[in-house]
C-alpha cells in the first residue's frame, strides 16, 4: 500500500511548507517540481479510492472485511438460502467463463447446467456487500462507461508520472556519491504532522505498518551504527 502512503504524506508536507516556500523559478527543476505538486495533490483522492476499493481483494483486508461482513449479515445472497434456486448438477464455476459480466462477490458461484437461476438480485445484497460491489465496479471501470475508464485511467497515468518525477527530481538534487535521503524538517510541528499521519496509516493498513516499522528499526539500530553506510545515506 505504498501509494495509500505517499499520496496523503506528500499533500500534507504541500500543504503546510506552501506558505514558507519561495515560489521556484521557471527552471527545469521548478517545473519538474510544480508538475510533482500539482498531479499529486490533483490525483490524491481517485489514487486513494483506488487503493480503497481494491482492499477487498488483499489478504489481511479482504479476509477481515469478509469477517465483518457475516458477523453482522451484509454479504452478497447465497443460492442456498433461496427456495426456487435451481437444483441440477452443477459445471464449474463463472470465473471459467471470462466473457459472463457478473458482480465481483458471484463470480464463484457454481453454475447450474439448466436454464434457471436463483431468485435473488441487487435487493437481497446486503449493505456492505453493495458497497463493495459498487467500489469493484468503478475501480474496474464498469460503472459508468468510457468516463469510468478514462479517469482510473488518469490515476494510473497520475501515479506513474509521480514515482518518474520523483525519481528524477531525486537524481538531479542528489549529492555526489551519496543517496541524498531528505533532511529532517526543521520544523517540528510538520515532523510530528508526518509521523502521526504514517502512525494512522499503519494501522489502517498492518503489513505497511509492519514494513515502516522494520525500516525504523533498521535505520536506527544497524545502518545509523555503521559510519560508511551513514554518511552514504546522508
Amino acid at each position: 500500500m505504498r501509494a495509500s502512503g505517499t499520496e496523503p504524506t506528500g499533500t500534507y508536507l504541500w500543504w503546510t511548507g506552501r506558505r514558507t516556500r519561495g515560489k521556484a523559478p521557471g527552471s527545469a527543476r521548478g517545473r519538474l517540481r510544480r508538475l510533482h505538486v500539482w498531479v499529486g495533490v490533483g490525483s490524491d483522492a481517485v489514487v486513494v479510492f483506488l487503493v480503497l476499493s481494491g482492499l477487498p481483494w488483499s489478504g489481511v483486508w479482504g479476509d477481515g472485511l469478509q469477517r465483518i461482513q457475516e458477523r453482522t449479515g451484509s454479504t452478497a445472497p447465497n443460492a442456498g438460502d433461496f427456495p426456487h434456486t435451481s437444483t441440477p448438477p452443477l459445471s464449474g464455476d463463472l470465473s471459467a467463463h471470462p466473457d459472463a459480466k457478473v458482480p465481483w462477490a458471484a463470480e464463484r458461484l457454481p453454475v447450474p447446467e439448466s436454464a434457471s437461476s436463483a431468485s435473488y438480485g441487487w435487493a437481497e445484497y446486503g449493505t456492505m456487500a453493495k458497497v463493495v460491489e459498487q467500489g469493484i465496479a468503478l475501480h474496474e471501470g464498469r460503472r459508468y462507461g468510457p468516463a469510468n475508464l478514462v479517469v482510473m485511467l488518469a490515476a494510473c497515468l497520475a501515479l506513474i508520472t509521480l514515482v518518474v518525477t520523483g525519481v528524477w527530481m531525486w537524481w538531479k538534487r542528489r549529492p555526489r556519491g551519496r543517496a541524498g535521503a531528505p533532511a529532517r524538517p526543521s520544523d517540528r510541528r510538520t515532523a510530528y504532522g508526518v509521523i502521526a499521519v504514517m502512525a494512522v496509516l499503519g494501522l489502517l493498513f498492518p503489513l505497511a505498518g509492519v514494513t515502516m516499522a522494520a525500516t525504523l528499526l533498521l535505520d536506527r539500530l544497524v545502518l545509523r551504527r555503521i559510519p560508511a553506510v551513514a554518511r552514504f545515506a546522508g
